[in-house]
Order: C-alpha cells, then sequence, then structure tokens
C-alpha cells in the first residue's frame, strides 16, 4: 500500500483541485457545477477548522441549490448536510440539530427513510445528542443509523464502522466497557478489511480499544 499522506497535504491539494476547476469554470458562477465546486471548497476549509470560510462558501453553495432546485430537493439537502457538518464542528449544537432533522424531512419525503443517507443523518443526529448529554436519544439515533446503513451499504463498510464507534463511545461514556470494547473489536475488523493496519482509522479504533481496556481495568 502506498504510504498515507498527512491530512494537511491532501487538504492542500485538494485546494489547488478546486481553485483550478474554478478558474477553468465556463458554466457560471450560478450554475449546479460551480455550487459543487462551492461544496467542495467548503470541505477542505472544514478538514482545516476554517469554520468561517466553510460556512461562508457552503452558504453560497446553498442559494444557488435553492434556485435551481428548491428546498426540498435532495441535492439541497445534501448540500445542507455540509451546514450541519459545520455548526456541529463549531458546538452550535442546536443549530446543527435544526439542519440535520429538515434534511431528514426532505431524505424521507424525496427518496423514502430507508435511504442510506438518512443513515448518515441519524449519526450527526446522534453525535449531537452525545455531545449535549442526551445519551438515551443518541442511543436511539445510533441504532437507526445503523439499521438504515446495514441494509443499504452493508455492516462491513467503513462507514458503518464509523457509527459503530460513536455507538462505542457512548457506551464508554456510559462506563459500559465490554460493550464498547465489543464495538471497537468491531471497527478494527472493519477497517483493516477495507484498508488494512496502516490506515490510520484502524490505529484509531486500536486506540480505542486501549482506551476501553484501560477504563476496564484490563491493563496488558
Amino acid at each position: 500500500r502506498r504510504p498515507q499522506r498527512s491530512t494537511q497535504s491532501r487538504s492542500s491539494a485538494a485546494s489547488d483541485v478546486y481553485k483550478r476547476q474554478v478558474s477553468s469554470n465556463s458554466s457560471g458562477k450560478r450554475s449546479e457545477k460551480y455550487a459543487l465546486i462551492l461544496t467542495g471548497i467548503s470541505d477542505v476549509h472544514l478538514k482545516q477548522r476554517d469554520f468561517k470560510q466553510a460556512m461562508e462558501e457552503c452558504n453560497q453553495a446553498l442559494e444557488i441549490e435553492r434556485e435551481r432546485f428548491g428546498e426540498d430537493d435532495t441535492k439541497y439537502a445534501d448540500t445542507l448536510i455540509k451546514k450541519g457538518e459545520i455548526l456541529l464542528k463549531q458546538g452550535e449544537l442546536s443549530e446543527a440539530l435544526q439542519v440535520f432533522e429538515k434534511c431528514i424531512g426532505i431524505y424521507t419525503n424525496k427518496v423514502g427513510g430507508s435511504d442510506r443517507r438518512c443513515g448518515y443523518v441519524y449519526s450527526s443526529i446522534g453525535e449531537v445528542h452525545f455531545h449535549q448529554g442526551n445519551f438515551e436519544d443518541a442511543a436511539v439515533n445510533y441504532k437507526e443509523s445503523l439499521k438504515i446503513l446495514a441494509g443499504s451499504i452493508g455492516d462491513r463498510h467503513p462507514n458503518y464502522a464509523g457509527t459503530l464507534q460513536k455507538q462505542g463511545d457512548l457506551l464508554l461514556k456510559q462506563d459500559r466497557y465490554e460493550e464498547a470494547l465489543q464495538k471497537y473489536k468491531q471497527c478494527v475488523s472493519i477497517y483493516r478489511d477495507c484498508y488494512g493496519e496502516s490506515h490510520r482509522l484502524y490505529g484509531y479504533a486500536i486506540t480505542k480499544i486501549g482506551e476501553a481496556q484501560f477504563k476496564q481495568g484490563h491493563i496488558d
């Protein structure tokens, strides 16, 4: 496998790609293509934790998609999720929850509640509740997310493991160490199969196993 590049290196490379796309874009600044470019640039700034710039570009993309498709379209919801993620990272939890719930409404109405994107949004809603200390609500949303993702992308997909790991974090917070440990071990297995043992997500899941074992009192 090729060596992993740093997050900063990947972000810089992605930023250069999007800058070239902006300069070569011939579709106009109110086009769907331009909105997609803005969303990509927003993702880069989010990874760089430049929340202000990420939100500015995300809002510009949403404005274009609102004009072209309306606020009840799945393309609008796809970008709205990004806004929710920015709000979540900023700690603006109530605002993030409102955005994610609006996304669920759009997807449910347009494509049905079993769509994989509903699974992703329920995972994010669970994360909001987790940070708010609403552990019961977090558990309910993580469970719903895993059910939808298992049926849409399968339970050996890395995105399924992402929610599984959040579920483990919740169990760990509740001092349910053995249950958390089992979730983390599932994540390790999935990440190993998908990426190999040199990937950062595999390494992070291994770290979470160590944390659970430490808190459980089983230090090897």
